[in-house]
């Protein structure tokens, strides 16, 4: 009979758990032969860790000058247009002052 195996646990076989087991003590023979002042696994993970974590504050950093360059700028832009929003605002004040005299 072929029975359908719903919700059941799939079983591991001995071979795929013999070679689990190898492979995990394949890796501890490795590190134990490399092992060394700069071999060690650790030590290199810790120090890529670093390396990424510089990176990516120097990124960071970069960024932020950048968009403080360009808030910069635009803040120049917005004192020029503030500029010529007064004078605008001049230029119509006068004209209605000279529209006013001459209906008076």
């Amino acid at each position: 009979l072929n029975r359908p195996t719903r919700g059941k646990k799939a079983k591991t076989s001995k071979k795929s758990k013999k070679k689990q087991q190898n492979l995990f003590t394949q890796a501890k023979v490795d590190d134990e032969e490399n092992k060394g002042p700069d071999q060690d696994r650790l030590l290199q993970q810790v120090s890529l860790s670093e390396k990424i974590e510089a990176k990516i504050d120097s990124k960071i950093g970069h960024l932020e000058n950048n968009m403080s360059k360009k808030i910069g700028h635009l803040e120049d832009k917005i004192d020029k247009i503030e500029n010529k929003m007064d004078k605008l605002e001049d230029l119509i004040l006068s004209l209605l002052d000279a529209t006013q005299q001459k209906l008076e």
